[in-house]
Order: C-alpha cells, then sequence, then structure tokens
C-alpha cells in the first residue's frame, strides 16, 4: 500500500483463545470463528491523497475450521481467459464453489441454534426440491466455482431529461 500510513497494529490473539477457555460460551464462539489455533491478526489504515484505505489480515494457516473455512477455495490462475475481449473496461474472477459455502454456513447455524433454524431450513430445501427436484448444495454447486464479471463502456445514449434539467453521464 502507498500512501502515509496512519495506523498499523498486530495481535496474537492465543492469549484471547486462553482466556476464552473459562467460559464455554466463548469457547463456542470461537470455534464457530476458526480461531482455534494460534493466529495473528493485522490491521492497518493509511491514507492515499484524500483516501482512507484500511487493510485488514489474518493469518489462518489451512486446514481452517469454522466460518474461515469459506477461505478454503479451489485456486484460479490471475490471469484473464482467452476469450476475454480487449475492449472490456474491467475483468474480475472469484474462485467460490457456493453449494460447499452453503453447506458450511448451514451446518455452523445448526450447531449454534439448533432445531429452529433446521425447520427453517427444511422449508427452504423443500421448496427449491419440489421446483427443481435437486437439492439446494448440488444446484449451487451445480454454477460451478469460477465467477466472472466483465465491464464494458457505457453504450447507453445521453439521458434526455426535464425541459430546464441538464442531466449528463459521466464517461470513463
Amino acid at each position: 500500500q502507498q500512501g502515509l500510513p496512519l495506523v498499523e497494529l498486530f495481535a496474537d490473539v492465543s492469549g484471547l483463545i486462553a482466556l476464552a477457555d473459562m467460559d464455554p460460551g466463548a469457547q463456542q464462539i470461537i470455534d464457530a470463528i476458526g480461531l482455534a489455533s494460534k493466529n495473528e491478526i493485522a490491521l492497518r489504515t493509511n491514507l492515499d491523497e484524500a483516501i482512507a484505505e484500511l487493510g485488514l489480515f489474518v493469518s489462518a494457516p489451512a486446514p481452517r475450521s469454522g466460518i474461515l473455512q469459506l477461505l478454503d477455495q479451489p485456486e484460479l490462475q490471475p490471469i484473464p481467459p482467452a476469450w476475454v475481449p480487449a475492449d472490456v473496461v474491467s475483468y474480475s474472477h472469484l474462485s467460490y464453489d457456493l453449494g460447499k459455502a452453503y453447506a458450511i454456513v448451514k451446518d455452523l447455524i445448526l450447531k449454534a441454534v439448533g432445531d429452529e433454524a433446521a425447520m427453517g431450513f427444511q422449508m427452504m430445501e423443500g421448496t427449491v426440491w419440489a421446483q427443481t427436484q435437486t437439492e439446494l448444495g448440488s444446484l449451487l454447486s451445480s454454477l460451478g466455482h469460477q465467477h466472472m464479471l466483465l465491464s464494458y463502456e457505457s453504450t447507453m445514449p445521453a439521458f434526455q431529461g426535464q425541459p430546464g434539467v441538464d442531466v449528463k453521464i459521466p464517461s470513463q
């Protein structure tokens, strides 16, 4: 990051984890987050001209547990595929198995809430099954793990506003 560093913090949360051993409720929260092993957290804030930037970094080596399992996703190469046209303004991609994420979140909610949440999941999954004859997790996984977003130059014509109102659409 460039700019003027304003705040830099580094914390080893293993001490907090040791304190949680005294309270079963706190231990349940730490397990749900996935901080059961030694983890370090860093926070950095800096000012780059008139823009304040914030970065949060968590050391969470694999294998992860709890909500941090959501970080365990298939790796993608950071290069756009050959089919991406040259006139694209921006290209982004994300590697994420939505079915796997659904299963992790469902499991965490069921452990935390129990039967009350189970009924909600059964209703939602039953509705999906009735409409698609497919389980919700399988349906989400069928979308694949590679999701892409392409942005193009706007081709929208100038907007004609009310008489006396000058409306201009910004161009990039």
